[in-house]
């Protein structure tokens, strides 16, 4: 950017137009945009400092135009979808419209506009036009120049008046939707005739999956030809697990497309990822805000959509496909809701997490259908992800001292004992011994965080705390630590999940971590490829605790039993791993972890108790099997998996109460003998039917028994050939009931048995339990029901040699 006494201009190319944008993006409080067309991937670039400056409160307008049909349905729709952006939209018809303009008014939360800056120039919103492409800006100071940069202003202004111009909303942008596919299709149809070259910015990149995609696409596409409608990938954080969904979206050519998550940013991220493949489709945002149902690719909030009157507004068979991000959360009722809900051609669920132990839970409700699977070991070893040096520190907190609740430690007593002097010193001088050029430190509260900022910059290091309520905005942090302005971000929460922080090659922890799979995420961060990147750091502080085995479980894949504990513990002084990755434990911090391990007696009591600290959850049945547990011992001492849970754990006053009213019920279905996979099809079309609830009709029940069974195409076999021949069609026979009546709804009412108390019967045509369920106990008992049979179901399939994943 050149400077004069009235102006500043950009050049492009080697003096791109984004990073002044970006900096005047950060410092404003108000912002308004007049472009000839937006792109997504334009819109990409600014849309995190976007979003900041709307949270703080800044007042943004940005207007575009249909001018040419350019314009993205896409972004219009990102755009729609924030709530402190307003969007509007010029009908260019037969005007032209060629403008260009950025205005910023500098100021405070108090709207002290004291200065700012407006940039008139070539620059539209696309990737080109921000970075590479040879663009002319002039930027016109407002302390220097009031009365131009007041005129521009007022131009800005006029335009907004103009009756051309609209407020977006899902109308009008669906409607220039269909008008910009109709241009597309038009442009596709005459490409042998000439016509004018494209101006640069105009041409985008096109999209390729790289290899690990590839491999899972193919996967994908596999599993779909072998007749399952749901699919678990599990890929390591920084392979692309959103692209691979937009991908594959693409491929299948879903019209309609749902993409639920649990976090506002991991919606807003993939929003723009699959409106980056998908321009030509409208896209909206689900969240207590806004309820954008009927837009092409719907992003959505699981606690909104989750609710019944939310669903209730859309047909089952809706969304041809449906995307569940960090499906690692699937169990939760919410989430259920959903799946129990929309029937598409397929159901797409993503994880990070790295093994089957792990997964044991959530493969069961992709019905146990494990589609692909790359673990960060082994993207490292492919070099789609950089090796890491982990380094294994003994931390000065005694955490014997710290209270332990559902699996997590107090956080006020962790903020309490970290945030101190003796302990600060000890992390600064091991980071300042080991780390490289960018580090992102991990913090337990923002009290941690600023402490740690505050004694890193009184040591001399370049340090700021980033937070939800932190002065400095996280993108701009981000930047400043990209450009080697700091050394050290401290952060609480904010990089967990769906952050790209490829420049990251340090990484201090300096929390515990309870979950394995938050543990990768944060790791994660620092593993993406990065030009002159070699290799990440990790300084780790490891306590006295059962869950600081999370990590090695995490980067070792070791099991939580102690006989695997034991062995790692023999050489965790100097591990290399075949992919160039070094693991390194203090000689005091193993010794500490050997105390540990040395303690536990009862084997099937300290198998449980690991992995509850080291999956972050309490164990299912399935996990606790897959883990290494015998069901027969838990039996033998506790009669059946319930009351050994609570005798674990403490039996709180609401599952008292299930297994005083329902225990049964629970035993019946643990150890109900299986020839066929039948009673639980059945007994899992009836929880989805919301048959807890009230007794179901059984023509509904059958149907969706059906539903349950064509996604279990492992399963087939144990139906008769002509019904195999129809689930393969997928046509729903008439046959099916009169079949479905004889089994399993005839053994469930203890028609196959005259010894064993039957828990249902069938009225009316209807089936249902005998004892009814209140609603207090509905979902407690549900998730118990379903446990069982994800159990039921595995075991039988391990019997049978069915492949379950």
């Amino acid at each position: 950017m050149l400077n004069n006494t009235s102006h500043q201009i950009s050049f492009g190319n080697e003096d791109p137009f984004l990073p002044h944008l970006l900096e005047a993006i950060n410092r404003s409080a108000r912002i308004d945009f007049a472009v000839s067309f937006i792109k997504m991937s334009g819109l990409q670039k600014i849309l995190s400092a976007l979003v900041d400056a709307g949270e703080r409160g800044a007042s943004i307008r940005i207007l575009t135009s249909d001018y040419l049909n350019i314009t993205e349905p896409s972004a219009l729709g990102t755009l729609n979808s924030l709530t402190n952006i307003q969007t509007y939209l010029f009908a260019a018809r037969e005007q032209s419209f060629h403008v260009k303009s950025y205005i910023f008014c500098y100021g405070d939360e108090h709207e002290n506009l004291s200065d700012g800056i407006a940039f008139i120039g070539s620059s539209n919103l696309s990737k080109a036009a921000l970075t590479n492409a040879f663009e002319w800006n002039v930027g016109v100071q407002r302390e220097r120049e009031p009365a131009m940069f007041s005129a521009i202003q007022a131009a800005f202004a006029k335009l907004l008046n103009h009756p051309y111009t609209s407020a977006t909303n899902d109308i009008i942008i669906a409607q220039y939707a269909k008008r910009y596919e109709a241009n597309r299709q038009l442009a596709a149809t005459h490409v042998a005739e000439p016509s004018p070259q494209p101006a640069p910015e105009q041409v985008e990149e096109a999209f390729q999956p790289n290899m690990i995609q590839e491999e899972a696409l193919q996967a994908l596409a596999k599993t779909r030809e072998d007749g399952y409608l749901r699919g678990l990938v599990v890929m390591a954080t920084g392979t692309g697990k959103t692209w691979l969904a937009a991908f594959d979206a693409a491929n299948i050519e879903a019209k309609r497309v749902l993409f639920i998550a649990h976090r506002e940013e991991i919606l807003l991220q993939a929003q723009a990822t699959f409106g980056q493949l998908l321009p030509n489709y409208t896209s909206g945002i689900v969240n207590a805000q806004q309820k954008e149902l009927k837009a092409d690719l719907v992003f959505a909030s699981v606690m909104t959509i989750g609710k019944g009157h939310i669903l209730q507004r859309l047909p089952a068979d809706h969304f041809d496909y449906v995307v569940i991000d960090e499906f690692h959360h699937a169990s939760a009722p919410s989430y259920q809701a959903v799946m129990n809900y929309f029937t598409p051609r397929f159901l797409l669920g993503l994880t990070a997490t790295p093994k089957r132990t792990d997964n044991a839970n959530i493969l069961a409700l992709c019905d146990n259908n494990l589609v692909y699977q790359i673990d960060m070991p082994l993207a490292i070893a492919k070099s789609v992800l950089v090796p890491f040096r982990y380094y294994g520190i003994k931390d000065t907190v005694d955490y014997a001292e710290i209270p332990w609740r559902n699996g997590k430690f107090d956080p006020d007593a962790l903020t309490s004992k970290f945030a101190t002097r003796q302990r600060a010193q000890h992390n600064f001088v091991n980071w300042q011994a080991r780390k490289q050029s960018r580090t992102l430190g991990f913090c337990v509260s923002i009290a941690h965080a600023e402490f740690m900022a505050e004694y890193f910059s009184s040591q001399g290091a370049r340090a700021l705390a980033v937070h939800s309520r932190s002065h400095t905005p996280r993108n701009v942090a981000l930047q400043m630590l990209s450009r080697g302005e700091i050394d050290i971000i401290f952060a609480v929460d904010l990089f967990n999940e769906g952050t790209d922080l490829p420049l990251i090659d340090t990484i201090l922890m300096l929390r515990p971590t309870e979950s394995k799979i938050i543990y990768l995420q944060q790791i994660g961060r620092g593993l993406r490829l990065a030009h002159g990147k070699s290799h990440l750091v990790i300084i780790d502080y490891v306590g006295n605790h059962n869950t600081y085995f999370t990590q090695f479980e995490a980067l070792l894949g070791i099991n939580s039993s102690n006989e695997q504990r034991k062995a790692f513990l023999k050489n965790a002084h100097a591990i290399t791993l075949d992919n160039g990755c070094f693991v390194n434990l203090a000689p005091d911090a193993v010794s500490m972890l050997d105390k540990l391990v040395q303690s536990s007696v009862k084997t099937h009591q300290a198998l449980y108790q690991n992995l509850s600290e080291t999956l972050g959850h309490r164990p299912t049945l399935s996990e606790y099997i897959e883990g290494g547990g015998d069901v027969s011992k838990i039996r033998h001492h506790s009669d059946f998996w319930f009351n050994f849970v609570y005798q674990q754990e403490g039996m709180p006053s609401e599952m008292e109460a299930v297994i005083n009213e329902h225990g049964a019920l629970l035993f019946e279905v643990e150890k109900t003998a299986m020839t066929k996979s039948f009673k639980m099809i059945l007994l899992k079309a009836f929880i989805e039917c919301g048959g807890l609830l009230g007794a179901v009709e059984i023509s509904t029940l059958c149907e969706r028994s059906w539903y349950v069974l064509r996604r279990h195409p492992e399963l087939f076999n144990d139906l008769t050939k002509p019904l195999q021949r129809h689930i393969t069609n997928g046509d729903y026979p008439a046959s099916f009931t009169t079949y479905w009546n004889k089994n399993p709804i005839n053994a469930w009412v203890g028609g196959n048995s005259k010894k064993r108390k039957a828990f249902f019967e069938v009225e009316n045509d209807r089936f249902g339990l005998k004892k009814p369920v209140s609603k207090q106990q509905h979902d407690l008992l549900s998730s118990c029901l379903l446990e069982l049979i994800d159990y039921k179901l595995m075991v039988y399939g391990l019997r049978e040699g069915v492949v379950v994943g």
